[in-house]
């Protein structure tokens, strides 16, 4: 047995060594279990100093790479290929979660979609392209994150030809004579009103006593005035869009709505 040679003295320092070994086999766990038919080899960047791993399929085509931290988590740009070596997605990473705009392919090379991230959370431009003409959109969604979770806050579709198919209900801002105004454009309800207050990034109210409502006229436009909040210089809330569904009854109104999120700021 090889340990039979060893002292006391050297001892600790085995099993140190033990633990050290076992403790790298165990390391790149958070990137093998994508695919167990995927052979991974790993090495020390030296122009990043981070550990790269390259994953190859039994063909001996690259299947994925990309590079992970000391904490064992997926740092910068991860690739993905197919078993014909044609790039299938490359996604940027922060500390194992995807950030900024990660991108996405159709077999023929051309973008599919991209989409951008925040903490591994649709944000901001969700963007859809046709097949066969590259660079044409065909679907543009916004998302926000609300609390903890990505919302869809708008989208449009398009003709191959750039036209307007269809869309969701949107918000565009404009100043004019101290007011700020909100104007609902594409509606699908009749009825708008928008609640303005302290939200931070992720929508979530500081103070719920300092919230301010203001119904919508029947051209569903918002009007507030910009002295109210001209040390902020900008205005954060929500705007409700909705109909009356049935009559007043127990009490209460039924409703439908949509919730559009927003921040506007102005010089």
């Amino acid at each position: 047995m090889i340990l039979t040679w060893i002292n006391k003295n050297n001892v600790f320092f085995v099993l140190c060594l033990y633990w050290i070994l076992l403790s790298c086999n165990n390391k790149h766990e958070s990137v093998e279990n994508r695919e167990k038919n995927i052979e991974y080899e790993y090495y020390i960047d030296k122009s990043s100093n981070l550990e790269k791993f390259v994953g190859y399929y039994p063909n001996g085509k690259i299947a994925r790479e990309g590079y992970i931290n000391k904490y064992d988590s997926i740092i910068g740009v991860f690739k993905s290929y197919d078993t014909t070596g044609k790039i299938q997605f490359a996604e940027n990473y922060e500390n194992g979660l995807r950030e900024g705009i990660s991108y996405y392919y159709y077999a023929n090379g051309g973008i599919h979609k991209t989409i951008s991230y925040s903490k591994n959370l649709e944000s901001g431009d969700y963007i859809e392209f046709y097949e066969h003409h590259e660079k044409r959109a065909e679907y543009l969604a916004k998302y926000v994150i609300v609390g903890k979770e990505s919302y869809l806050n708008s989208w449009v579709k398009f003709s191959v030809d750039g036209k307007i198919l269809s869309q969701s209900p949107f918000l565009a801002f404009f100043t004019k004579d101290n007011f700020i105004y909100i104007k609902v454009m594409n509606p699908k309800f009749d009825k708008a009103r928008a609640w303005i207050g302290d939200f931070d990034n992720y929508f979530n109210l500081k103070d719920s006593s300092k919230v301010d409502t203001v119904i919508a006229n029947s051209k569903l436009l918002i009007k507030i005035p910009v002295d109210k909040y001209k040390n902020k210089k900008e205005i954060r809330g929500i705007v409700e869009h909705y109909k009356v569904t049935e009559q007043f009854k127990n009490g209460s109104y039924s409703t439908t709505s949509k919730d559009i999120y927003f921040n506007y700021s102005w010089k």
